[in-house]
């Protein structure tokens, strides 16, 4: 709380700031306006026809290609999608994912194998077949979608054999939903038959076989296919043919799906997430391992895509919000920046139309660009130097082991230090100077000694007297209450009370905080005591008895974990209980 107060006691003083703030609105808006200028819809007048190529491994990337060009497809109404497929086969997963999305579309799905020497194997098999109208390019194959394993080798046992049947199930059932040759479609699975487009033609596996892609729109022209349950004549003559390219997303999820990749991002961090662990305060570490690892089980399927990514983004905005209330040297923000525009890209992965898609690109292009902008300057050395202001003196601890150059913690914050002797995690540590770099110089600071002069040891005598007789007048008032659960409740508070003036009288190392201690709690108890001692005997009363039970518990607890705590740097948490107890008696009418 203390960190957000002096934060927005800095920002307001700052003119550079708001000037930047202002500059990051007015990219934005400018960029904006340019992408609305540049992302005009074209003319639609007649439907246009789209075509996206499938021509990589089936994984996620490719996946999510498709579903965006489908979405794009039923945004314009477009007459037809054509798929131009050449793929060695990928992830059984993803290939589910293509086909359910080509079932569900509103839009007839064209798959066609081209140009001459492409082939749809493997997983391509199931997506061509799958199509509302399947074409082939002479000189093409399709087939061979036997299941593997993610290394290419033979799966082995029972598995083999579930694997299996599922797959062949899968082909069998895709073939017959579309009235081709099931037995064949079959066989690609469970012998990893082959066919060229002549013979896959010949066996109904396909629709039709064209010498090239610029025969392809008049061949299908006018033909009838079953879509939607229901006949539709195509009438793609004459339409505009729009490509899709992939976007930045999928390359981003092409890469990551591949296996060494993924295999590779999910070692490297957990090993950087490890080395964090080792040495807190390091930070680039955990930054870099977490987003690593969310991006390799991402591309592994562990982890669904929109999830990942949506990790990704929070974690990006904790990262650059955290930035502004710990000393962070811009690692944080910076690491932040790129976890949030590696997220913000799956963020629009709806059915957006192309006049839009521009300005929304633009826009969170300029956005996470001022953001990180302002990441980078509210991090400078502006802020950073007002950060640095009053720490001379201050007393924090070491955050790691380190002979010269480490990371301190003071008031919740952490700061990069130079020391002048060698320091281990935990040690106490007072700032020394502050040089021109605004960089800390640290030392150790010397640790609180028990106090053994005369006037100390008549201080603690005195305030133990002191406590011992509220002790005694609090047994005084609790053997005249005849509550049994009450009199045992206030033997309990006594015992610990007793226990914790044995603990201040071995080892009196802070005798004022004792001593606020005591005074506010046993002076309370005593208060309480005696007051409900003399009036409950001729005031019966339910709501005086329960106020009683609530204040006697809240002093119980409260002596048994301050009875642990005294001796420990806590001030704080011992000042937020008194005025918590302190509260509580004024309420229930003691104070």
């Amino acid at each position: 709380m203390t960190s957000l107060m002096n934060l927005f006691r800095v920002l307001p003083s700052i003119k550079s700031l708001r000037m930047l703030v202002g500059a990051c609105l007015l990219l934005s808006l400018f960029v904006g306006i340019g992408g609305l200028a540049h992302g005009k819809k074209p003319n639609d007048s007649a439907a246009p026809v789209y075509l996206v190529n499938i021509d990589a491994v089936i994984n996620p990337g490719t996946a999510a290609l498709l579903e965006h060009a489908i979405e794009t497809a039923e945004a314009y109404s477009a007459a037809a999608l054509i798929l131009r497929i050449n793929t060695p086969g990928g992830l059984l997963s993803s290939t589910r994912d293509m086909v359910r999305a080509i079932s569900e579309s509103k839009v007839p799905v064209i798959g066609y194998v081209g140009p001459a020497g492409a082939s749809a194997t493997s997983a391509g098999a199931f997506i061509l077949l799958s199509t509302h109208l399947a074409v082939m390019n002479s000189g093409t194959n399709v087939g061979a979608a036997s299941p593997v394993a993610g290394d290419g080798g033979e799966i082995q046992g029972t598995m083999a054999k579930k694997i299996m049947s599922d797959t062949r199930a899968f082909m069998r059932g895709i073939a017959k939903h579309r009235n081709r040759n099931a037995d064949i479609a079959e066989r690609f699975v469970s012998e990893a038959e082959s066919l060229s487009a002549d013979e896959a033609l010949e066996a109904n596996v396909v629709d039709l076989v064209v010498p090239g892609f610029s025969d392809l729109i008049k061949a299908v022209d006018g033909r009838e296919i079953q879509f939607q349950g229901q006949l539709l004549k195509l009438a793609l003559s004459d339409k505009e043919i729009r490509q899709i390219t992939p976007r930045f997303i999928d390359h981003i999820l092409g890469l990551v799906a591949h296996p060494q990749i993924a295999h590779m991002l999910i070692s490297v961090g957990l090993l950087a997430i490890f080395i964090e662990m080792l040495a807190p305060g390091l930070t680039l570490p955990g930054i870099l391992g977490t987003i690593a690892l969310v991006l390799g089980l991402v591309g592994m399927q562990a982890l669904p895509v929109n999830l990942g990514f949506l990790v990704l983004l929070l974690f990006g905005i904790a990262l650059m919000i955290a930035e502004y209330f710990v000393a962070g040297f811009g690692v944080l923000g910076i690491g932040g920046a790129i976890a949030f525009v590696l997220g913000s890209l799956n963020l629009f992965d709806g059915p957006i139309p192309a006049d839009q898609s521009n300005t929304i690109l633009s826009v969170s292009i300029a956005v996470s660009a001022a953001m990180l902008l302002a990441t980078l300057l509210i991090t400078g050395s502006f802020i950073f130097g007002s950060r640095q202001k009053g720490l001379k003196g201050k007393i924090g601890e070491a955050m790691v082991d380190f002979d010269s150059n480490g990371y301190v913690l003071i008031d919740q914050q952490r700061f990069s230090a130079d020391t002048l002797e060698p320091l281990r995690h935990g040690d106490r540590i007072e700032v020394v100077k502050i040089d021109r770099n605004d960089r800390l110089l640290v030392k150790k600071a010397q640790q609180n000694l028990p106090r053994t002069t005369d006037e100390s040891n008549n201080e603690v005598k005195q305030t133990v007297a002191e406590s011992r007789s509220m002790i005694r007048r609090i047994e005084q008032a609790g053997n005249r209450i005849h509550n049994h659960e009450f009199k045992n409740r206030i033997e309990r508070i006594c015992m610990i009370a007793d226990s914790i003036l044995s603990e201040i009288e071995a080892d009196p190392r802070d005798i004022r905080k004792a001593r606020k201690f005591l005074n506010v709690y046993l002076d309370g108890a005593m208060q309480v005591t005696e007051g409900y001692a003399k009036t409950h005997s001729h005031i019966q009363s339910g709501q005086l008895t329960q106020n009683f039970r609530n204040v006697l518990e809240t002093i119980e607890a409260t002596f048994l974990e301050q009875q642990q705590k005294l001796f420990e740097d806590d001030l704080f948490d011992l000042d937020v209980k008194i005025e918590v107890l302190n509260a509580q008696l004024k309420r229930e009418g003691i104070r």
